[in-house]
């Protein structure tokens, strides 16, 4: 099966077998993104959801979204010190552990406390827990770096994001249905347990993966025995490693790189991001208290989403070629209109998962293709001080955005201020084509 996936991606790899020193670790690196697609399918599909039927407004659900951003502003640079200092493996591990045994405390939460007292402690443990969440999401790309050749990088990461878009769908219509079935809060604290086991089983293959005695990327016997490389080739494939792990530490970000085109792309990637975290916190909001959706029906929305998704991962790199990354990410910005367009209009469930499915669609294009559209521009001597900017305008985005989008709607409207977010999501992809 997965060598079907690999194939219907068009994932290319050494013509090698995978040698036995490696495929322990595949297939931990495996296993780890697919239990993550249970807690993508339990945990981070719903608990915006879960807070808003419990009484949350706008203005919370945008904290919530708001606060993983601070914790990233302020900690990734001692987190990056801290990945250095120790073995990338146990760095990732410990991160994880730290992060995610927050989630165990959402269990009985809805049993201890009253609904504003829930709200805020969730809104707390999320800014406590994307602490060391900044540091598994500054390690992961070193522990892949580490652990995965470079002749075998394109078939672990389709196989990987194949697994998370099968285990999400899969958990989300499972969720659909204890949601749907048992009694509120009951069932998002059997929901939550269950995303507390698959972060528990992701966390467990991220410890038993074995990183190379050597930091520089794989050791020489693996690359030799995977690609059968000479002395010559070996030396080269060793300095890419070496320029991949360079691109993953964390450098201070230099003015000299907001010069030029580079700083009008970081300009309209911050409006871009912002645009598009401006309607995210009302999204539940709007859900739950004006359109009425069961949880059920928002689930198979969410499937949709991803089975969509999946699909068209499959046909990203024929239209990048056809189109380029600099069109595809301008379009599919501005197709990513339709669902703060349509939402207002969603009265039925049929008519709910057909616009999530669009959403799904879009985002295929975007997230395809702009990472490499960033890298474009930006020049190989600086790759980690252009990326450090791009984080910082990231997280500014994600920042300003959840703040200023529900505040936007308690003053205009949920509708009304859909309607201007789907055309911010437009504008922002409309710049991108004609100034990016």
């Amino acid at each position: 099966m997965i060598e079907q996936v690999r194939q219907r991606l068009g994932v290319r790899r050494s013509a090698q077998p995978v040698p036995d020193d490696l495929r322990s670790n595949f297939n931990h690196l495996f296993f780890d993104i697919a239990w993550f697609g249970v807690v993508n399918g339990t945990i981070l599909s719903f608990l915006s959801i879960f807070l808003t039927r419990t009484g949350a407004t706008s203005q919370q659900i945008g904290i919530l979204g708001a606060v993983p951003a601070i914790a990233n502003l302020i900690f990734s640079i001692p987190a990056s010190l801290w990945i250095r200092r120790l073995p990338t493996g146990k760095a990732v591990f410990w991160a994880s552990v730290l992060q995610r045994v927050f989630y165990v405390a959402l269990i009985p939460l809805p049993s201890l406390l009253f609904p504003q007292a829930q709200i805020w402690t969730i809104i707390i443990l999320t800014f406590v827990m994307s602490i060391p969440g900044t540091g598994v999401a500054v390690g992961i790309n070193a522990l892949i770096a580490e652990t995965v050749p470079i002749p075998w990088r394109g078939h672990v990461m389709g196989i990987r994001n194949s697994m998370l878009s099968l285990f999400s769908v899969i958990t989300l219509l499972i969720a659909g249905q204890i949601l749907t079935r048992m009694a509120f809060p009951m069932n998002y604290q059997v929901l939550f347990l269950l995303g507390v086991i698959g972060a528990g089983l992701s966390s467990l293959n991220l410890f038993l993966i074995r990183t190379p005695p050597a930091r520089n990327g794989i050791t020489s016997k693996a690359v030799i025995s995977t690609a059968g490389l000479r002395e010559k080739r070996s030396h080269v494939q060793l300095e890419v490693h070496q320029k991949i792990r360079r691109a993953n530490m964390h450098s201070r970000p230099s003015l000299n790189a907001l010069k030029g085109h580079y700083g009008t792309i970081l300009l309209l990637l911050f409006l871009f991001n912002f645009s598009l975290y401006l309607s995210i916190p009302v999204f539940p909001v709007f859900q739950v208290n004006v359109l009425h959706l069961t949880d059920q029906v928002i689930s198979f929305g969410s499937s949709g989403y991803h089975v969509v998704s999946f699909f068209a991962s499959m046909q990203i790199a024929r239209l990048i070629r056809k189109y380029g990354n600099h069109k595809l990410t301008s379009f599919g910005i501005m197709f990513m209109m339709l669902y703060p367009l349509l939402l207002p209009w969603s009265k039925s469930a049929a008519m709910f998962v057909f616009i999530s499915a669009l959403v799904g669609l879009a985002w295929v294009f975007v997230n395809g293709s702009l990472v490499n559209y960033l890298l474009e521009n930006i020049p190989s001597d600086d790759l980690a001080g252009h990326l450090a900017w791009y984080n910082l305008a990231l997280n500014a985005a994600i920042l300003t955005g959840s703040l200023l989008g529900p505040a936007i709607a308690g003053v205009v409207g949920l509708t009304a201020a859909l309607i201007i977010f789907a055309f911010a999501r437009f504008f922002s992809g409309l710049a991108i084509l004609r100034w990016g």
